[in-house]
């Protein structure tokens, strides 16, 4: 089981990403997405939680292993 936890940094508040029906548009979806791990085999490309999932189809950018957590930087994925 994995919990999800958001954050605030510098005062900004996580983006919420609307399902299909109601952000068909997709305007709710930023250019990267930020995930941090506490477990130690973690994938999260392709990882079905909706939180992950609703940004779609992705590519790492970035990765960082720092005690305890893994964080990884994932953006859009191109060709």
């Amino acid at each position: 089981m994995s919990t999800v936890i958001f954050f605030e940094i510098w005062g900004k508040a996580p983006v919420t990403i609307e399902n299909n029906d109601n952000d068909p548009k997709r305007q709710t979806v930023t250019n990267q997405l930020i995930v941090i791990c506490e477990i130690q085999d973690c994938q999260p490309l392709g990882n079905s939680l909706w939180e992950i999932a609703g940004f779609g189809r992705a590519q790492i950018d970035g990765y960082w292993e720092v005690p305890f957590v893994k964080i990884y930087k994932l953006v859009h994925y191109h060709e």
